[in-house]
């Protein structure tokens, strides 16, 4: 498995569902800190209502 690093987009499995997610986390951070990212979920929504 690669590890993340800072612009990858990834599929991580939440409680209910798979969502996308960029790695916005400088790569030195990830290095030093590695088992932890942070990260922005993707809308993949279009604008449509997903419910809560």
């Amino acid at each position: 498995m690669t590890p993340p690093a800072r612009g990858q987009v990834w599929r991580v499995q939440r409680a209910t569902r798979t969502r996308a997610v960029v790695i916005v986390e400088s790569d030195a951070a990830l290095d030093a800190l590695p088992g932890t990212a942070v990260w922005m979920m993707i809308d993949e929504t279009q604008g449509a209502r997903t419910p809560s």
